[in-house]
């Protein structure tokens, strides 16, 4: 069994060597580490080939001749993978020593597995922890609150992305199936949502409820979790409720929290409505469409419990709407 990690550099020089470092030394060793620089004007490459140097035959390094940004950029180190199972890997995280070994053992105890993702702690530019809070938090996957086993299909389809990519890792064998990565950078969907959407429609998706990377926050990131939304969710934060709700199924009697209902299922109709759009005259994995048709009939449904709620509230919340629309095109 041969293990790739598939790593996308840009400007990482501050911490790169922690992350190799980490992926180097883990207790079940990697048999290769495929990494795509997209064109870093800093001293990266150079620290790469150090790495090269010193471990010979362990890394390899490909230069993007533009800049491809980070979905197209792990398509790209995805794609020169050769092991039977691809760690995806940020350059400025630290891995846990037991992680790969981790996963592989989940991935041996269950054959029908085809992606695994993991929990993770945040830390600071220094490497401090933040307390009180862990990644699956930030994006609202409040595991030990839910029934199990967990409908993770259903929270991708009505509620948010749980699996942050770089604790991800997937079988060779689906490359072809989730390769290429639509490119909706700008819309806020990345490689990540894409492979756990296909893995969980498949029902060969699952994860592992330990902090299995350190992943750090830091204001020259391209894209994840920023400081706002950390601060946002460090304290209790109402999200569960709204978890418990849409897992549940079920439409709360509170008019505040059944608008709140309402909106996350209209920007998930947004969402993958844009999808079904983008893939119109494409072939794809998942049923777009279908998914948002879901997401557009629950979310009228909520519209109407809202009005039965009050009819007084929902058309003064209308006409807020209206006003805030016009006032924004003024």
């Amino acid at each position: 069994m041969a293990l790739s990690v598939a790593m996308c550099t840009y400007n990482g020089s501050r911490f790169i060597k922690d992350q190799l470092n980490s992926i180097i030394e883990q207790s079940r060793p990697v048999n290769e580490i495929i990494i795509c620089d997209d064109c870093s004007t800093d001293n990266t490459i150079e620290i790469i080939n150090d790495y090269i140097n010193k471990y010979p035959g362990l890394i390899q390094l490909y230069q993007n001749k533009e800049n491809l940004r980070s979905t197209k950029n792990f398509e790209n180190a995805i794609s020169h993978c050769t092991g039977d199972y691809i760690f995806l890997a940020d350059q400025d995280d630290i891995w846990d020593f037991y992680k790969v070994e981790k996963i592989i053992t989940k991935f041996e105890a269950n054959e029908s597995l085809e992606g695994i993702f993991t929990n993770g702690n945040l830390i600071d530019d220094d490497g401090e922890i933040f307390p009180n809070t862990n990644m699956w938090d930030t994006f609202y996957f409040f595991e030990k609150n839910l029934d199990k086993p967990i409908d993770l299909l259903c929270l991708l389809k009505h509620h948010a992305n749980m699996v942050t990519g770089a604790t991800l890792c997937i079988k060779k064998s689906i490359r072809d199936i989730i390769l290429p990565f639509p490119d909706l950078t700008k819309k806020k969907f990345f490689h990540d949502e894409w492979i756990a959407l296909i893995l969980a429609s498949r029902n060969s998706l699952d994860y592992i409820n330990e902090n299995l990377i350190s992943y750090r926050i830091h204001t020259s990131q391209q894209i994840g979790i920023g400081r706002k939304k950390l601060d946002d969710v460090i304290v209790p934060h109402p999200h569960l409720i709204y978890t418990l709700q849409i897992t549940n199924q079920y439409l709360p009697n509170s008019f505040t929290q059944c608008r709140r209902i309402s909106r996350i299922y209209y920007n998930c109709y947004k969402k993958f409505n844009t999808l079904a759009i983008f893939y119109k005259d494409k072939k794809s994995p998942v049923d777009f469409n279908a998914i948002a048709q879901e997401n557009l009939k629950l979310y009228n449904k909520a519209e109407k419990k809202l009005r039965e709620n009050s009819w007084y509230r929902y058309k003064l919340r209308k006409v807020s709407k209206f006003l805030f629309r016009k006032k924004k095109v003024l």
